[in-house]
This record gives structure tokens, sequence and C-alpha cells, in this order.
């Protein structure tokens, strides 16, 4: 499974919508995410991947999109 689509995946099940209507939104615009569950995916992000994030990357800049949590993660990897 693609680095993306994984990514996908958990935001599905932590955020309870379908993140695919919101590919190319700002996923806080969207109200897909908020400080509250951007924690959460940070931890499933961690234990999916098996990575340690740097709280210096956790921030509105690396969470906004889809595509910038999964270049963060491949950042780690």
């Amino acid at each position: 499974m693609e680095i993306r689509e994984k990514v996908v995946e958990i935001l599905n099940e932590i955020c309870n919508v379908p993140v695919a209507e919101h590919m190319g939104d700002d996923l806080f615009e969207s109200g897909v995410l908020n400080s509250l569950t951007v924690m959460q995916l940070v931890g499933e992000l961690c234990d999916a991947f098996e990575i340690d994030l740097d709280v210096d990357d956790v921030s509105k800049e690396h969470f906004c999109t889809v595509n910038n949590i999964a270049e963060l993660v491949k950042k780690y990897l």
C-alpha cells in the first residue's frame, strides 16, 4: 500500500469523513482536521509507519493536505 493510500485510510478512521472528497482541499478549512484530530493522526501515523515525528514537524503546514502528510511521512521513512 502506498503512503498516501495509508494516510487516507487512517484519516477516514479518525475523522469519520470520506477524505477522498477533500483530496485537494485544506483539511483544516474543510473541517476534516482540527487540533484534536491532528494529535490522534500523529499517533496513528507513528504506529502505522513505525516512525517518530519531531514535534517541530507537527504544524498546520505539514498537515493541511493529504499530499503534505504523505510527504512528511516519506521524510521519516
